[in-house]
């Protein structure tokens, strides 16, 4: 049961980001109606908040021998919470629309909890940080090319 804490972490990861996001459209409230429409600003730092709250419990969540399992648990923590909240926004969604769009959060973040997690322990393992950087840096290009390809596939 002490990988239970993973997930957990996951979780508040989630709920730290969406609190930052939040915070955050406080400052740009023309571009939150636009923020599922087309690519904005404030979508390139929303996708950065959740990979840097993400990268920042992982960091803490792994060591210098093993991250597998520490970051694919807390992807799964992270994951849950969005597909919690994306199924209770999504309720009128056509249930395979719904699952297909559950499912590639899921799949996201896990596989970026993954990579967040490998910069950790990259840069834990040689102290250099140009690799975990580039990592990291990839693992929001992800995100972002998954956001772009759901609002493209909505507005079509």
């Amino acid at each position: 049961m002490p990988n239970i804490k993973f997930i957990f972490w996951g979780f508040i990861a989630a709920l730290g980001a969406l609190a930052a996001e939040l915070a955050l459209s406080i400052f740009f409230p023309g571009e939150m109606s636009a923020i599922f429409d087309r690519i904005t600003f404030l979508l390139f730092l929303f996708v950065a908040i959740e990979e840097l709250f993400k990268l920042a419990v992982i960091f803490k969540s792994v060591s210098a021998s093993a991250f597998f399992w520490p970051s694919f648990l807390v992807g799964t923590g992270f994951a849950l919470t969005e597909i919690l909240l994306a199924y209770f926004n999504n309720l009128g969604t056509p249930q395979t629309d719904l699952f297909m769009l559950l499912a590639g959060v899921g799949i996201l973040h896990v596989i970026n909890s993954l990579l967040c997690g490998f910069a950790a322990f990259s840069y834990k393992k040689t102290g250099r940080s140009a690799l975990p950087v580039t990592i990291f840096f990839l693992a929001i290009i992800l995100h972002l090319v998954y956001n772009v390809a759901i609002i493209k596939l909505i507005n079509n």
